[in-house]
């Protein structure tokens, strides 16, 4: 494990700005509005993405030579270092919730950055018909099944003419039990955009430009 990092990256200039990826590293992707910002967030993709693979154990590759990187039109390779003490430091003291999501991006983007463009377009029509049922179950659960959840119990009492205070403990729990399958449902459809947003940026990615 090495305190110092130097690794060669792509900077692809483009109209709405610069995209960066470091060829040694699949998964390594991000970019900025202008030379300074990407200089910027390459820095911190690389420190982020060299921690989790420290952190995983992974293997980690040699950096290229710069003069045997191959570039293309608007493309230039750029030298960039990162000081690991520190980095380590924040994230092994304090776990920060957007560090990590990084790190688990670039894995995603590494799991489906070898898929043929063909596969990709397939991936991304699952991935969105998981959205809209997941938006179609999200509507049925805030708009039938809380207020069925509050009104049945209550309903209930009434006609077996039940104490009202059970009727509003039952009524509880079926809302905390609700909220808690609210709250699993909600992290699983984070997980199906997130993983559709990568593969509609994979697809831009191997599309051919015109």
């Amino acid at each position: 494990m090495k305190d110092r990092y130097v690794y060669p990256a792509v900077f692809t200039y483009a109209d709405d700005g610069i995209s960066v990826e470091f060829p040694d590293l699949p998964g390594a992707f991000t970019s900025g509005d202008n030379d300074e910002e990407a200089l910027y967030m390459a820095k911190d993709c690389l420190s982020l993405h060299l921690f989790g693979m420290e952190d995983d154990s992974d293997d980690i590759p040699e950096p290229t030579r710069a003069s045997e990187i191959k570039t293309g039109p608007d493309q230039v390779v750029v030298l960039v270092e990162v000081w690991m003490p520190p980095v380590r430091n924040q994230l092994n003291n304090k776990v920060e919730k957007k560090a990590i999501d990084i790190v688990k991006l670039n894995k995603l983007i590494s799991k489906y950055s070898d898929y043929t463009l063909e596969d990709l377009h397939k991936l991304k029509i699952i991935y969105e018909s998981r959205e809209e049922d997941n938006k179609q179950v999200g509507i049925i659960i805030v708009f039938i099944g809380i207020p069925i959840s509050i009104s049945l119990p209550l309903v209930n009492s009434m006609v077996m003419k039940g104490s009202v205070i059970s009727a509003l403990a039952s009524s509880f729990l079926l809302v905390f039990g609700i909220g808690a399958a609210c709250f699993l449902f909600s992290i699983n459809n984070m997980r199906v955009i997130k993983t559709r947003k990568v593969i509609d940026m994979l697809i831009d990615k191997k599309t051919p430009k015109p």
